[in-house]
C-alpha cells in the first residue's frame, strides 16, 4: 500500500511538471491522463542492454576512426576498451551505451590532446627518513642530546654532572645527618624551613585529639567552643563526616551528647543541634536523589536544577568558613544566627524534600509527578503570597516543563514519539495497521490502571488537541505530504514561554498562575491545531476527493439521481423478467453500471463493480422475480485508503441495505404499473366484486409503494444528505468528520427502518413488497384466461331483467375443475386481507418506536401509512 501511494505521488508529480498548471487534479481530463501514465508504466519493461549491438556499434566506430585516417582516436579508443574489459563490471554494456547516446558527431569533436587530460596526475615521491637525515644530520657535534644539570651549583661550563645529588632538609637550624650511614649534601636553595606554630595551631583545632575534660559529671563529656560546634555544623550541612554528629543506621543524622559548650545548657544546645540535623538530613537526601543516574530528560533537568541549588548553599557554607577563619567585622558567628541564615538559605529547596520520597515509592513509572508536585507548590505558594518560594519554583518548572514541552513538540510538529514512551502520554498501538483504519489503529492514549490519562494534570485539558495534531501530522506524511515548509510556518509561531505570561510584579493585574498558564498553553496548542487539522482537511478535500466521493456514494446507492438510478433498475429488472441464465452475471451487472454512472464526473468506474451471491438451493420458477433475488446483488465502490478512514468499511454494509430497500422499492411499483387491471373484459367476465378487490388492492400496494419510496428519497436521504454536508464543512479536524459520518450513518440507519429494534417492522414492510410480485403473477393469469375466454350467448330480456342481480355477484364458474382464473382471484382476496394486517402490524411497530422518542420524521410516515388503513 506505501509503495502504490508513493507512486500515485510520482506519477502526479510527473503529469504536473509536463503539463504544468494548464490542468488542475480534478479535471475531466487528468484521470484518464493519470490512468494513461499508469497503464504505460505498468506494461513498460526494462529488459537488458543487448551486448551485441553495443559492440557491433563500437566496432563499427573503430572502423570510421581508421576509414577516415584517425588511427589516434581509434588507438586510444581500442586502449580505454582493454581497460575497462579488465574490469568486473556487471553493467558495462549499459555504461556504454549511455555512452554511444551520449556521443555526438566524435570524429570532429573529439582532440587528441585533450584524452590527456583525463590521465590520473602521478603520486607524489614519499619522504624518507634517508632524505631527512641527508638534509639534516642526527648527529651530537654541539651536545644538544646530553642531560642537563639543572642544580644550583652547575654552570654553563661545568662538565662534571653529579649522577646522585643527595639532600639535607633543615628543621629549625638543625640538620638531619646521615642517612643509612651515608653523608647527605644539598644545595641551600632545596633546604625546606617549618614553622612549627601554624602545626600546633591546626592540632588545637581538632578538638577530638585533646579533648578537654569538665570538671564535674560523666567523664566522657569534654568541653568545646561554640565555633568548633559551628564549624561542625558547617561540615555537616555540606555532607562531610564530622565528630559531633553520627550517622544512624536508618540514615538520620543525631548529635553526639559526649560534647559540651560552656555557658550554654545540654537542652539549648541539643535543641540547637537537632535544627540544624534536620536540615542536614532533608539536604543529604536531595544531594543523593540529585546525584543518582537518571534517564529521563525532565528528571534530568530537575536534578541539574537541584545541583545548581545546593551549590548556591555551598557557597554560602564557604563563606560562614571564611567568615570563621578571616573575620571581616567583629560580629561572630553563633549558632543561633547561623541557623537564622541556614533556614532562611534552604527554606525553598527543603521544601521539595516532599516530591522525592513520592517518586522512589512509585519507581519513576511516572515521572511527570515531578511536574504535577512543581505545580502544586507553586500555587500554594501564590495562594500564600509567598513571592520567594513561587520565583524559586517557577523558575525549576520552567526548565523542566520546557524539556517535556519538546517531545509535545516534535508529535505535534513531525508526528514523532520519544524513545522513551513513559514520557509523552501517546503510545504506538499497531505498528503496521491497515490503511483504511491508519487513523484508529495506528495511536492511541495511554492511561494507567485508575483510567486517568499517563500525562501532567496541567496538560490533560489540552491533551486531545495534542493528540489529534500529531496523528494529523503522521497521516499527511502515509499521504506522502511533505510538511517540511508547513512545520517551518509552525515554528514561526510564537513560543510559549511561561516566564512571560506572569510577571510577579504584575499579580495584582492579573488572575492567578493556573488560569494564566491554562489560557496561554489552550492558544498555543489551538495555533498548531488549527493550522495542522486545516492542511489535512484541504488535502482530504482536494488531493483525496472527499467531495467526490461522498457524492458518489450517493449517486449509486441513494439515487441521488433518479434518471441514472432507473436505468440501472431498468436493467436489472429485464434481465430478471426474462429469466436469462445470466442474469446474475457480476461482469453484465458491472457493465450496465458502468454505463449509467459514467456519465457522472465524480464517480471513478474502474472503482465500480458489481457481484452477486450465489445461494445453494435451487430457484423455483417465480423466484427470480421475488424481492430476495434482490438482496443478492452486491454493489461494491472503492474508495481510497485516506477517505475509508471516515467512511469506514463497517458503514458499507448500511450503504447496501439502503440500496437494495430502494431497488426492492423500484421493483415493486414496476411490476405495479405494467399491470393496469383496468380493461372492461376483466369487469365483464369475472364480474364487478372480483374486479373491485383486485383494484383496490392493486391502488393500496402502489401508494404504500409511493410512500415508502418517496419518505426514503425526499424525506429522509435527501435531507440528511444536507444536514451531512455542512456538518461535515464545519468540521475541525479528521476525528470531528469520523464522528459526523458515524451519527449520520446511525441516523440513516433509524430512520430507513434498518435498525435492530425495526427487524420486524422491516420485515413487515418487505412482505407488503411482496404481494405486488403475487399480485403480478395473479394478473398475469388473469390477463391469460380473459383473452380465451368465450362469452356464453344470453337473451337480451334476461339480461336487461337480471342487469341489477348480476353487477352485485359473481358469475358462475365453468363447469368442471376449478379453472386457474378462480385459483387467482381466490389468491388476490387473500393478499388482500393480508395487506391490511402486514399495514396495521407496520403501524403498531412504528407506533411503538415513536413513542420511545425515536426520529421526528416517523410521524410523517406514521401519519401517511394510516391512510391506507381507513382506506
Amino acid at each position: 500500500m506505501a509503495q502504490s501511494i508513493s507512486t500515485n505521488v510520482l506519477v502526479d508529480q510527473l503529469i504536473f511538471s509536463v503539463v504544468g498548471s494548464e490542468i488542475q487534479r480534478h479535471a475531466p481530463d487528468f484521470r484518464p491522463l493519470q490512468k494513461h501514465v499508469h497503464s504505460a508504466l505498468r506494461d513498460s519493461r526494462a529488459p537488458r542492454t543487448n551486448q551485441f549491438k553495443v559492440n557491433d556499434r563500437i566496432n563499427g566506430l573503430d572502423e570510421k576512426f581508421r576509414i577516415l585516417n584517425n588511427d589516434e582516436l581509434a588507438d586510444a579508443l581500442q586502449s580505454r576498451l582493454v581497460e575497462l574489459s579488465n574490469r568486473s563490471l556487471t553493467k558495462t554494456p549499459e555504461i556504454l551505451a549511455f555512452f554511444l547516446q551520449l556521443s555526438e558527431n566524435p570524429v570532429d569533436g573529439t582532440k587528441i590532446e585533450e584524452l590527456g587530460l583525463l590521465k590520473k596526475p602521478a603520486p607524489s615521491p614519499r619522504l624518507t627518513w634517508d632524505q631527512v637525515l641527508a638534509d639534516d644530520p642526527f648527529d651530537n657535534a654541539e651536545g644538544i642530546w646530553d642531560s642537563v644539570n639543572f642544580s644550583a651549583d652547575s654552570s654553563e661550563e661545568d662538565d662534571i654532572i653529579t649522577p646522585e645529588p643527595t639532600f639535607i632538609v633543615q628543621v629549625n637550624g638543625g640538620a638531619i645527618g646521615p642517612h643509612n650511614g651515608r653523608s647527605i649534601c644539598i644545595s641551600d636553595a632545596f633546604k625546606l624551613s617549618l614553622d612549627m606554630s601554624l602545626l600546633q595551631e591546626v592540632h588545637r583545632a581538632q578538638f577530638w585529639r585533646e579533648q578537654t575534660k569538665i570538671k564535674e559529671g560523666p567523664s566522657d563529656v569534654s568541653l568545646v567552643t561554640e565555633t568548633q560546634v559551628v564549624r561542625e555544623v558547617v561540615f555537616m550541612l555540606h555532607g562531610l563526616p564530622t565528630t559531633i554528629f553520627d550517622h544512624d543506621d536508618s540514615g538520620q543524622i543525631r548529635a553526639s551528647h559526649r560534647y559540651r559548650i560552656e555557658r550554654i545548657s545540654d537542652e539549648a544546645l541539643q535543641d540547637l543541634l537537632c535544627c540544624f540535623t534536620s536540615v542536614g538530613h532533608k539536604l543529604a537526601i536531595i544531594r543523593e536523589w540529585a546525584n543518582s543516574p537518571q534517564i529521563v530528560p525532565v528528571v534530568q533537568i530537575l536534578q541539574a536544577t537541584l545541583r545548581e541549588n545546593l551549590q548556591g548553599i555551598s557557597v554560602f557554607l564557604s563563606e560562614v568558613e571564611t567568615h570563621i577563619i578571616h573575620p571581616s567585622s567583629n560580629t561572630p558567628v553563633t549558632l543561633l544566627s547561623l541557623l537564622s541564615d541556614v533556614r532562611v538559605t534552604t527554606r525553598p529547596l527543603l521544601l521539595m524534600i516532599d516530591i522525592i520520597p513520592k517518586q522512589k515509592e512509585c519507581g519513576g513509572a511516572r515521572p511527570f509527578e515531578y511536574l504535577d508536585s512543581l505545580y502544586e507548590l507553586i500555587c500554594s505558594s501564590e495562594s500564600l503570597g509567598d513571592a520567594e518560594a513561587f520565583v524559586f519554583f517557577r523558575t525549576i518548572f520552567t526548565k523542566c516543563f520546557q524539556i517535556y514541552l519538546k517531545s509535545i513538540e516534535a508529535w505535534m510538529e513531525r508526528g514523532e514519539l520519544p524513545k522513551n514512551h513513559g514520557t509523552l502520554f501517546v503510545k504506538q498501538k499497531n505498528e503496521q495497521p491497515l490503511m483504511a483504519s491508519l487513523w484508529l489503529d495506528q495511536y492511541e492514549l495511554i492511561h494507567d490502571a485508575s483510567g486517568s490519562l499517563h500525562s501532567p494534570r496541567m496538560v490533560r485539558s489540552e491533551a486531545q488537541k495534542i493528540f489529534k495534531t500529531g496523528k494529523s501530522t503522521s497521516f499527511l506524511l502515509s499521504l506522502g505530504i511533505d510538511t517540511i515548509e508547513q512545520n517551518e510556518k509552525v515554528r514561526s509561531l510564537p513560543k510559549f514561554d511561561i516566564v512571560s505570561i506572569y510577571e510577579l510584579g504584575q499579580a495584582e493585574l492579573l488572575g492567578p498562575f493556573p488560569e494564566l498558564f491554562s489560557s496561554a498553553f489552550g492558544a498555543w496548542v489551538a495555533q498548531k491545531h488549527e493550522r495542522s487539522a486545516l492542511l489535512l482537511r484541504n488535502t482530504m478535500e482536494t488531493r483525496c476527493g472527499l467531495g467526490q466521493t461522498l457524492d458518489a456514494l450517493e449517486y449509486i446507492y441513494f439515487a441521488r439521481n433518479g434518471a441514472l438510478a432507473s436505468q440501472v433498475a431498468v436493467a436489472i429488472f429485464e434481465r430478471i423478467d426474462r429469466r436469462k441464465k445470466t442474469r446474475n452475471d457480476q461482469f453484465i451487472l458491472t457493465e450496465h453500471f458502468r454505463r449509467a454512472y459514467g456519465q457522472c464526473g465524480c464517480v471513478s468506474i474502474s472503482q465500480l463493480s458489481v457481484r452477486t451471491l450465489k445461494t445453494r438451493r435451487s430457484d423455483p420458477p417465480g423466484l427470480g422475480r421475488s424481492m430476495g433475488s434482490l438482496s443478492e446483488i452486491i454493489v461494491e465502490y472503492r474508495i481510497p485508503w485516506a477517505i475509508a478512514n471516515i467512511v469506514t468499511p463497517a458503514s458499507a454494509d448500511l450503504y447496501q441495505r439502503i440500496f437494495v430497500l430502494l431497488l426492492q422499492l423500484r421493483r415493486a411499483k414496476q411490476l405495479l404499473e405494467r399491470n393496469p387491471f383496468g380493461s372492461a373484459s376483466l369487469r365483464r367476465i369475472y364480474g364487478t366484486t372480483s374486479f373491485n378487490v383486485a383494484f383496490a388492492l392493486r391502488h393500496r400496494l402502489l401508494w404504500i409503494t409511493n410512500t415508502l419510496y418517496s419518505y426514503l428519497t425526499s424525506t429522509v436521504l435527501l435531507n440528511a444528505a444536507s444536514d451531512f454536508r455542512a456538518k461535515m464543512g464545519r468540521a475541525g479536524d479528521l476525528d470531528a468528520m469520523i464522528v459526523i459520518h458515524a451519527r449520520h450513518i446511525s441516523h440513516l440507519e433509524e430512520q430507513c427502518l434498518l435498525s435492530n429494534r425495526l427487524t420486524t417492522t422491516l420485515q413487515a414492510v418487505v412482505s407488503l413488497l411482496d404481494l405486488a410480485v403475487l399480485f403480478s403473477e395473479a394478473s398475469a393469469v388473469l390477463d391469460q384466461e380473459s383473452s380465451t375466454a368465450i362469452v356464453p350467448p344470453r337473451d337480451s330480456q334476461l339480461a336487461q331483467s337480471d342487469t341489477s342481480s348480476s353487477e352485485d355477484e359473481d358469475p358462475p364458474q365453468r363447469s368442471g375443475a376449478k379453472s386457474e382464473a378462480g385459483v387467482a382471484l381466490g389468491k388476490l382476496r387473500k393478499m388482500s386481507s393480508t395487506f391490511s394486517e402486514l399495514l396495521i402490524f407496520v403501524l403498531a411497530g412504528l407506533r411503538e418506536a415513536y413513542r420511545n422518542g425515536a426520529e421526528p420524521c416517523w410521524g410523517v410516515l406514521i401519519d401517511d401509512l394510516a391512510v391506507g388503513v381507513s382506506q
